[in-house]
């Protein structure tokens, strides 16, 4: 009987967790289309102390994920800076990282942290190189 009621429990808690994954999903589909976001660039690797961080750009007409707002479409602003430094000839194990805020005043906290860490905290650990707009510009997605 017992061996009954342990099994039966842990159907439910199976099924509900498949529902709950399956609502995740759902709901991660809707986005909201922002007039202006800000976004950077970060580019590391552990192999090599260079760093390179872009300047804080401006994307008009962004979608993010309703619930979480997280930028949509993230990976491909990630690879738009992964295809930059392979045009250059750079290595590829680098890691790219985006860092976005809907707001300038948000997103110059984010730089201004990144910034600190690595050129003053890390003072002479790092060769900081920043990115100029000319060299580099983030494009937004077009839509599916």
């Amino acid at each position: 009987m017992k061996l009954i009621k342990k099994l039966s429990l842990a159907l439910l808690l199976i099924a509900g967790c498949q529902l709950s994954a399956n609502a995740q999903v759902v709901n991660t589909r809707k986005t909201k289309m922002l007039e202006k976001a800000y976004v950077f660039g970060f580019v590391g690797s552990f192999n090599d102390s260079t760093v390179y961080i872009t300047n804080i750009q401006e994307l008009q007409n962004v979608n993010t994920k309703m619930r979480s707002r997280i930028l949509d479409n993230k990976p491909l602003y990630t690879y738009q800076l992964k295809e930059y430094f392979n045009k250059k000839g750079e290595q590829s194990q680098y890691t790219c990282v985006v860092f976005y805020a809907p707001t300038r005043s948000k997103i110059q906290k984010k730089y201004n942290k990144i910034k600190k860490q690595y050129i003053t905290k890390g003072q002479g650990k790092y060769d900081v190189r920043l990115i100029s707009d000319d060299d580099f510009q983030f494009k937004v997605p077009e839509a599916d």
